[in-house]
């Protein structure tokens, strides 16, 4: 599983939620013979733009939205309605800035058949 750090570290995108804790270690869990003791050890710390490890260090996303109890009881998802209105707006921005590109180059080639006739 990718740490959720991931995004807000690379700048792949917006984290959209609630902030959470900071546990930046992956753990191998292990059981003995005794299958109701089972113990965890500390096997890889993630490191930050802060260059320490993660622990103890919280998340905090780029929007806060809360998953209340009602709305997932009446199987509405608040987070994930927010994270679709995201991605609609940069692909709304996305396609205006691309169809300002195409709509200047047009009209460079207009002018420059205009100033050659």
């Amino acid at each position: 599983m990718c740490n959720p750090c991931c995004p807000a570290c690379s700048g792949v995108g917006k984290l959209i939620g609630m902030p959470v804790p900071g546990s930046g270690t992956s753990v191998w869990w292990e059981t003995q013979i005794d299958p109701t003791l089972v113990f965890g050890i500390p096997m890889v710390a993630y490191i930050g733009k802060e260059k320490r490890p993660l622990e103890n260090l919280q998340l905090k996303p780029d929007i806060k939205v809360q998953n209340d109890y009602k709305s997932l009881l009446s199987g509405k998802d608040p987070q994930l309605e927010r994270a679709v209105k995201e991605m609609f707006d940069e692909v709304k921005k996305v396609k205006k800035d691309f169809l300002c590109t195409k709509l200047c180059a047009t009209i460079k080639l207009l002018l420059r058949r205009t100033l050659v006739l």
